[in-house]
């Protein structure tokens, strides 16, 4: 049995105008069934500020990048050169809001890459004094300047009312973040895992 071949048909593709494309957030999926209306914003909400806070920090961490830095890196060293005093790893952690232990591997980085030095404590040995060098004090300037533009960028368009709403909803945030390891629920969990 012969078949004729049907011949091939070209269908003609236009060129369509593809959308300036923007952050996918959860919010863009449909709510599941069985999850009430709230519950389905506060998890877009955390969704939202968790995908924001990874994407504004690797953006800010490319800046640094040509520096052979990264946003915490420079953060770091600023703060060592602008002390007045020789601050310690632990001074630094609290400041910046970080663990003993992340800020410690920021300042060995800092170290080997020529830009801190560390002395020995002289009433205590155990601690850790961090002195800027004189590469740390000649790249400031830039560091600042970089500094200056992400605050002027990232925050454009922003009026003051919305400024301050935002800092106040971010500073409850980190408030009621700090409480969730010691909630009776966290608790429980973690008492049914051992």
């Amino acid at each position: 049995m012969n078949h004729h071949a049907r011949p091939k048909r070209h269908r003609r593709v236009r060129h369509a105008r593809v959308p300036a494309t923007r952050p996918r957030l959860s919010a863009d999926r449909a709510k599941p069934a069985g999850l009430s209306k709230a519950d389905w914003r506060r998890a877009n909400l955390l969704a939202s500020v968790l995908l924001t806070g990874g994407r504004v920090q690797a953006a800010l961490d490319k800046l640094f990048l040509p520096h052979g830095l990264t946003m915490l890196d420079a953060s770091v060293l600023l703060l060592c050169v602008e002390a007045p005093l020789s601050l310690t790893p632990g001074k630094l952690a609290v400041v910046l809001g970080r663990d003993k232990g992340k800020i410690t591997r920021v300042v060995d980085r800092l170290e080997i890459n020529g830009f801190v030095t560390r002395d020995i404590g002289r009433r205590d040995r155990r601690i850790s004094l961090l002195k800027p060098t004189n590469q740390a004090k000649k790249i400031t300037p830039v560091l600042t300047a970089v500094f200056a533009g992400i605050h002027r960028e990232l925050f454009a368009g922003m009026i003051d009312s919305e400024f301050q709403q935002l800092t106040k909803s971010l500073a409850q945030l980190l408030r009621n973040a700090a409480g969730i390891a010691r909630s009776p629920i966290c608790l429980a969990r973690n008492h049914h895992r051992l």
